[in-house]
């Protein structure tokens, strides 16, 4: 999916604010709004289709009314301590910008979209077919969200056996016509089957979501291309990366949305993000990565995919030995914007470091610099604009904007640089000279469509980009989302090797030093569910010609083949909705340790975790043997005759007498598997007080786990 690129600097004079750059919007805002502006202004464009309101994150003074922002029209959707969630009236964000108790406004980027075989490599057949386990696990229980776009909501995919629609709720943020869901002010909510089979399609030319649901929850078995979880719930929110008003904090909303549903049937939750960006700090710290962060934990995990930037020259880096050293690069101007080459870079300092960046020509074969603009400080806050001309037909033709900031999460300085050249004499390019104080460390990430760090004549003092480093934001550089890599298991090129690590995967490590991605999954070709639209349909025909078409009631149902890190997520999500399954309270944390111990790590892996594979290769059997080791339900712990309780089941219900008195109780039920059945909190009990658990509807044996403050015990009963 095309990156849209943020033209606006050329129309700096029509911006909104009265008094050019605002230090309360991070740069990125800034840039967004002057695209709408420019967008909105277009004679092509009518009143109707103009955008009239953005998201955002608001950051605000601890302890003030967030609501308080509602009378100047904002729309609050989400309150976490002091970051809001919010739609912003684009005509009134000078005016919020100015009050007292905001602090930071941060619309975020633009992010983009990022089986038989693969069930085989993880080793989810063996859970299909309760290989050294006492039963089979398929996701019942538990529910899957996803956050995409091109979902065929009525694809057969996503039934029942019984022909019941799996999906409970769909939330499609982009389209106002219907009602939004409680305590949002955007979107429309579908919450009947009728409903949402009537909607169809959230997006008729995309088909992206439907693939990647396919891949984690696909329930159609004729074809033996369905996914991991096939008896999950599902919930779907629509993002719309091409709508100018959905940015980044919609994100976070849609995560908060499924997980607050999976709360509200009782049930945990893994949701996907297969969505990445090159924007952004890349160090976790981003408002985004903070909400996720706070949002996830026991019962609710967050599956992102780590990007497909591995084989392109996405990052670079320097450390300054001497007070003359200077960072030096060119980019390499990949297409066009319209008729315009482009390019956007970031550069990231250390804290409390001052560095310069300034935009130069050069001659390639030589490096000689045939003109440039000053250099710029990263204490310079602001926005400044510069225009380079050639020079006797000499040189380019380029608008320059060069935006300074200090990051909102981790205060590092932040440099944007954004690069438009109408004309590029033959010969020469555009490169940056960054210069910074002996001992500091620079990164820096280029664009993922338009342009690559390089060095096109191999000349001395040049550095082209380099291949690490460049895991995407959002799914890739959170502390706490599982962040997965893509390895290959069916290979339609004689350049990619089954086992190996698909070319494309991003790698880390985070810009604060954190192994990235956690894991590695197949990505590298999957075959899945894909929509029926007939865009969808005329415009990935190949991909549907190594997959799979059933016609069920005169009605066509497609799978193809596609790869990316996009695709081995869902196959993360899919497995950890097996593991929830088992174990509904699993954190991040615990799965991130699961995976240290049963990860597969074999002769592509290497023996030690790494910056391309992560922990190594998903083991979900292993993985899923784990857990139920970690229930911590062993045979040795069932003691039969314990005198603190008794345990007695009166018509399926369980009943537990104290024999003495208790505090700070927890109660957990789990079947012989070592599954939890239910988990519950008592509190303090006293002897001769009898509590009544949920009735347990199958027979069988159970196993009652009860701790406090002063003891732990184990009972079995047979229902």
């Amino acid at each position: 999916m095309k990156k849209l690129f943020t033209l606006a600097f050329l129309f700096i004079s029509t911006i909104v604010f009265a008094n050019g750059y605002n230090n309360k919007l991070s740069i990125n805002t800034f840039n967004f709004i002057n695209e709408i502006n420019n967008e909105n202004s277009s004679l092509l464009k009518s009143s109707k289709d103009r955008c009239s309101e953005i998201g955002a994150y608001i950051i605000v003074e601890e302890g003030c009314n967030p609501y308080s922002l509602e009378e100047y029209g904002v729309k609050v959707n989400m309150v976490l301590d002091s970051i809001i969630s919010a739609r912003i009236p684009l005509d009134v964000i000078d005016e919020i910008s100015s009050l007292d108790i905001v602090k930071r406004i941060d619309s975020g980027g633009r992010p983009k979209p990022k089986l038989d075989k693969a069930r085989e490599a993880v080793n989810v057949d063996d859970i299909i077919n309760a290989i050294e386990l006492p039963s089979a696990y398929t996701g019942k229980g538990v529910v899957i969200g996803i956050i995409d776009c091109g979902v065929q909501l009525n694809h057969i995919n996503f039934y029942d056996k019984d022909g019941n629609l799996r999906i409970k709720r769909f939330w499609n943020q982009p389209i106002n016509t219907g009602t939004p869901p409680e305590g949002y002010s955007y979107g429309s909510e579908y919450k009947s089957e009728e409903d949402i089979e009537n909607v169809g399609f959230d997006d008729t030319y995309e088909t992206h979501g439907c693939h990647v649901l396919g891949i984690a929850a696909g329930s159609y078995k004729d074809n033996n291309f369905h996914g991991i979880a096939p008896e999950s719930d599902i919930v779907v929110v629509s993002y719309n990366y091409n709508d100018q008003s959905i940015e980044w904090n919609s994100i976070s909303d849609g995560l908060k949305y499924i997980y607050d549903y999976a709360d509200s049937v009782n049930k945990p939750c893994v949701v996907n993000i297969s969505l990445g960006d090159v924007y952004g700090p890349h160090d976790g710290c981003s408002i985004l990565d903070q909400v996720c962060d706070a949002l996830q934990g026991e019962g609710k995990l967050l599956v992102g995919s780590a990007g497909n930037e591995g084989n392109n020259r996405q990052h670079i880096k320097k450390t300054f030995t001497t007070a003359q050293d200077s960072l030096r690069t060119f980019v390499n101007l990949l297409t066009k914007y319209n008729t315009y080459y482009a390019s956007q870079c970031d550069f990231y300092g250390e804290h409390n470091q001052e560095f310069k960046v300034k935009v130069c020509v050069v001659k390639a074969s030589d490096g000689t610099v045939v003109n440039e603009t000053e250099a710029v400080s990263s204490s310079n806050i602001g926005v400044h604009e510069f225009s380079l001309s050639k020079v006797d037909n000499v040189g380019a033709n380029a608008t320059i904007q060069i935006g300074c900031e200090l990051e909102q999460g981790s205060n590092r300085p932040h440099i944007n640089v954004m690069v438009l050249a109408s004309s590029v004499k033959t010969g020469y390019t555009i490169g940056f000279k960054v210069i910074g104080a002996t001992g500091t460390t620079i990164h820096g990430w280029c664009d993922d469509y338009y342009s690559r760090f390089t060095n096109k004549s191999n000349l001395e003092g040049w550095t082209p980009g380099d291949f690490e480093s460049n895991i995407a934001e959002i799914g890739g550089t959170g502390k706490r989302i599982i962040s997965v890599g893509s390895y290959v298991t069916r290979a339609y090129s004689v350049m990619s090797s089954e086992d190996d690590i698909s070319s494309f995967s991003s790698k880390g490590p985070t810009l604060d030093g954190r192994m990235k991605p956690d894991i590695t999954a197949p990505g590298e070709y999957l075959v899945s569910s894909m929509s029926n639209s007939s865009y969808s349909v005329s415009n990935n025909s190949t991909e549907i010609q190594r997959g799979d078409t059933v016609i069920v009631n005169g009605i066509n149902y497609y799978w193809g083949a596609i790869r990316g890190t996009s695709m081995s997520s869902p196959m993360v999500a899919g497995t950890l909705a097996l593991w929830l399954e088992a174990n509904p309270n699993l954190t991040p944390e615990d799965v991130r340790e699961i995976f240290s111990e049963t990860a597969i790590r074999d002769e592509w892996t290497g023996s030690q975790p790494n910056n391309t594979w992560g922990y190594g290769k998903l083991d979900a059997w292993g993985g899923l043997k784990k857990v139920l080791e970690l229930n911590g339900i062993e045979e040795s712990e069932i003691i039969d005759n314990d005198k603190s309780i008794r345990v007695y089941a009166n018509n399926g219900l369980l009943n537990i007498l104290f024999t003495n008195n208790i505090n700070n109780c927890s109660i957990s039920v789990y079947d012989i598997t070592g599954k939890i059945i239910t988990n519950k909190f008592i509190g303090s009990a006293n002897a001769g007080d009898e509590i009544c658990i949920n009735k347990i509807s199958n027979k069988g044996i159970y196993i009652i786990k009860i701790d406090d403050d002063s003891f732990a015990t184990v009972q079995k009963i047979i229902l």
